[in-house]
């Protein structure tokens, strides 16, 4: 990604965006995907998923982790390394009408 959608970003943090987005592939996002919807996780029961996306984002460098809510519920977080010490969160829990 270059240009106008990287607008705003102070130097370091363009660097890191441009750096990201070299690591970026088609199919690289149809693996991700097809691993996010393979995984039940009906609201209420996100767990899995939320270890799926932990150890996708330790996979890929992060300080990632999944914070467990209760016996179902759970969130993944993580640090991008160029981050650290302020968290980019990731949460799975989500609420259906």
């Amino acid at each position: 990604m270059s240009g106008d959608g990287l607008a705003g970003l102070d130097a370091p943090r363009r660097a890191w965006a441009e750096e990201a987005w070299r690591h970026v592939t088609g199919d690289r996002l149809r693996d991700l995907i097809i691993g996010l919807v393979d995984i039940p996780s009906p609201t209420g029961d996100e767990g899995p998923l939320a270890t799926h996306i932990a150890d996708i984002l330790k996979a890929s460098g992060c300080r990632a982790a999944v914070q467990p809510l209760d016996d179902r519920h759970a969130n993944a977080w993580a640090r991008p390394p160029a981050t650290e010490p302020a968290p980019t969160s990731c949460c799975t829990r989500r609420s259906t009408p």
